[in-house]
């Protein structure tokens, strides 16, 4: 059976400068978001950190995201319906 949530998570983007330049850490961001999805809370960070882990930007910097799901809440299939698309 599959469920749907509501999620409130925390993105750490860390940026590092090109090789050229020196190759070093150039910022850091922590962004709060949210979103609706299918897929379990926990499985949802874990594939967000495997396809966005690491990043090549134009001017070859360097982004590393980390992605921590802070809560969630199970919602219905109508009010993930309803929200898919509006939230996240």
């Amino acid at each position: 059976m599959t469920g749907y949530y509501f999620v409130f998570f925390r993105l750490n983007r860390h940026t590092f400068s090109p090789k050229e330049l020196g190759g070093g850490f150039a910022g850091s961001e922590v962004i709060e978001c949210q979103t609706v999805t299918d897929k379990h809370p926990l499985q949802f960070q874990i594939d967000c950190n495997e396809k966005y882990h690491k990043n090549e930007s134009p001017g070859g910097y360097t982004t590393k995201e980390e992605y921590t799901v802070v809560n969630w809440k199970e919602i219905t299939k109508d009010e993930y319906e309803k929200y898919k698309g509006w939230i996240g």
